[in-house]
């Protein structure tokens, strides 16, 4: 049966004109070309440059890498001074610390301490912060201020205001003026930050 359909194959084959055999022959060779580029060089050709792409991409990151180890080491930050931060057990002690420091430069200065209140802790933070609010003569309050921005453990005021005083009667009783008090209110909040000791 084999035998017979390949004579029928060749019988056609001899039925048809030198040009159409030279066609057909043509068109059976584009589709084999075809056939060997989609199943072999395509994907070969595919993957070669997949993997060029990969050397590529490490080449660059080793180059990259060379540079980076090849720079030279930063230098080493200077440690902080001593005493610029607060250093204490817990933040509760680190508020006490601070607390006595504001009380006691305050005391220095002559100026009342109307408060100073300790401000809800923000978690994992470093950072204490009071509200607060001082009478006194100008003069003393700004060297309240220079002091304590300058001086160790480091503190600022995140915030401030600074008012005259409510108005004060010299006599309770007698139906005098008011007479202005002539000191003022600075307030607002100061931070601080504290390491643990």
């Amino acid at each position: 049966m084999t035998a017979d359909k390949s004579n029928s194959l060749t019988a056609t084959l001899s039925d048809l004109s030198p040009a159409m055999r030279k066609l057909l022959a043509i068109a059976l060779l584009f589709f084999g070309i075809f056939i060997l580029w989609s199943l072999v060089v395509g994907p070969v050709i595919s993957q070669t440059d997949a993997s060029l792409t990969k050397l590529q991409d490490a080449r660059f990151q080793l180059t990259r890498l060379e540079n980076l180890q090849a720079r030279p080491e930063p230098e080493k930050a200077e440690a902080l001074p001593a005493g610029i931060l607060l250093e204490a057990k817990s933040r509760e002690d680190a508020a006490a610390l601070a607390q006595s420091y504001v009380n006691g430069l305050a005391a220095q200065n002559e100026l009342q301490l109307a408060s100073l209140n300790l401000r809800p802790e923000i978690k994992g933070s470093k950072i204490i912060a009071f509200d607060f609010a001082i009478l006194g003569d100008e003069v003393a309050i700004t060297d309240f201020i220079n002091r304590l921005e300058s001086d160790s453990p480091l503190m600022r005021f995140k915030s401030w205001q600074i008012e005259a005083s409510e108005p004060v009667m010299v006599n309770e009783g007698e139906a005098s003026p008011p007479v202005t008090d002539p000191r003022v209110q600075f307030s607002g909040q100061i931070v601080a930050a504290w390491m643990k000791s």
